[in-house]
């Protein structure tokens, strides 16, 4: 990983302590878990990383899918409420959306490393600052706005330099018999 590649990491690391200003303003504990998912979102990438040497994208989301499910029996079973069918559409929408979003980084995993992905999960933020202004009437602060710009620009900058890096380096491939 080279240094272009950490400092748009940094950036876009920065966008986000921008938006959420730990220190400076009150870290609610919706973030504090949002820091913490990272976490363990950053190791899940890892461990997915290093099955994609060997396994199937489709393989790895259905264990991922079918354990992440068992797991979360135990808790769901102290809380468990039958889901009215008004609500069912959007569980079956939550189950669809987070199974294509498990699917794709998957796949983002086995074809690029992490370092080049990285800066693409920073957007979550852009787009929950979006999607919280036209579903929930959310108007995002000038905070999440600079953050945002900062965030876009580091995974515009990584997008263009990973994609010249990929077309220089396949004009010098050696021919394979």
């Amino acid at each position: 990983m080279g240094i272009r590649r950490w400092a748009a990491v940094l950036t876009g690391f920065l966008g986000m302590l921008i938006i959420l200003r730990p220190g400076l303003a009150v870290l609610e504990f919706g973030s504090i878990l949002a820091v913490i998912s990272a976490v363990f979102g950053a190791g899940s990438a890892v461990i997915t990383k290093e099955l994609s040497r060997t396994e199937s994208v489709v393989t790895i989301t259905s264990y991922s899918m079918t354990f992440m499910s068992l797991l979360l029996l135990i808790p769901a079973a102290f809380v468990w409420e039958w889901p009215s069918l008004s609500i069912l559409p959007w569980l079956i929408m939550i189950g669809v959306t987070g199974g294509l979003a498990n699917y794709f980084f998957t796949s983002s995993l086995k074809a690029v490393e992490i370092s080049v992905i990285t800066p693409f999960s920073f957007l979550q933020l852009i787009w929950a600052a979006f999607m919280g202004f036209f579903f929930f009437g959310e108007v995002p602060e000038i905070f999440v706005w600079i953050g945002g710009l900062l965030i876009f620009a580091a995974t515009t900058f990584l997008a263009i330099r990973e994609h010249a890096v990929s077309k220089a380096t396949s004009k010098f491939k050696p021919i394979e018999f």
